[in-house]
C-alpha cells in the first residue's frame, strides 16, 4: 500500500495527490488517484489514505504544456487519520491563513492538538506563534469531527460505502457510529434514498 494526501479534487472525479514517505516527505512525481465508487466522495482534500492498485504513466497537453503523470486506479484504500507531518499538511491545506511553517508549530507545540481543538481552546491556540484568534477559531470550525473520522472507519472495517460518511454525520451528528452499530441496515438503507 501506498499512502497519498489528497491535495484536490479534479472535475473528472480524479484526485491530485502527494504521496508521503515514511518520514512526512512528500515524494514526487504528481499523482492522479482514482478512486472506487464507494469511497470517493470520502476522499477529500486534505484527507490521508493508504492505497493500492494498477499504476499506469499518462501523459497529455494543458494548455498548450505537456504534463506526465502516474495514474493510480485504486483496488484497495484505507483512511489513515493524520499526526504528525501528515496533519500539519492537513492543517496548512484546509485551514485559510495557516501556512505550513504555522502548522507544523501547532503540531510540535500540542502532541494532543486533537483535545485541544475538540476542546475549542482559542487561547492555549493563540500562544502559538502566529496563530491569532481567527485562526484559531477557523481551525476548531473546520476540524474533522470525532463522529466523521469514527464512522469512516466503522464503515471501511465493515466494507461498506465511506461516502456514506459525511451524510451520517450530517444527519446523525455525534450519534451516528451509535445508530450504526444497533441499526446497521436501517440506518445505510436511509441514507441511500436520500
Amino acid at each position: 500500500m501506498t499512502t497519498v494526501q489528497i491535495m484536490r479534487v479534479r472535475p473528472s472525479g480524479l484526485r491530485s495527490a502527494a504521496v508521503v514517505n515514511d518520514d512526512g516527505s512528500i515524494r514526487p512525481p504528481p499523482l492522479a488517484v482514482k478512486f472506487p465508487a464507494d469511497c470517493a466522495e470520502a476522499a477529500t482534500a486534505g484527507s490521508v489514505w493508504d492505497v493500492a492498485g494498477n499504476v499506469e504513466r499518462r501523459c497529455y497537453v494543458v494548455n498548450g504544456v505537456n504534463v506526465a503523470e502516474e495514474l493510480l486506479v485504486a483496488t484497495e484504500v484505507k483512511y489513515v487519520r493524520p499526526s504528525g507531518e501528515l496533519l500539519a499538511r492537513w492543517i496548512s491545506a484546509n485551514i485559510e491563513g495557516v501556512g505550513e511553517v504555522i502548522a507544523r508549530r501547532l503540531v510540535r507545540a500540542f502532541p494532543d492538538l486533537n483535545e485541544i481543538v475538540r476542546q475549542g481552546d482559542v487561547e492555549a491556540l493563540s500562544r502559538v506563534s502566529g496563530v491569532n484568534a481567527a485562526r484559531a477559531q477557523s481551525l476548531i470550525r473546520k476540524w474533522p469531527s470525532e463522529a466523521l473520522c469514527g464512522v469512516l472507519e466503522w464503515l471501511q472495517a465493515s466494507g461498506l460505502p465511506m461516502g456514506l460518511a459525511e451524510r451520517l454525520v450530517r444527519v446523525y451528528k455525534d450519534d451516528a457510529l451509535a445508530k450504526l452499530k444497533t441499526n446497521q441496515r436501517g440506518v445505510i438503507s436511509g441514507m441511500l434514498s436520500l
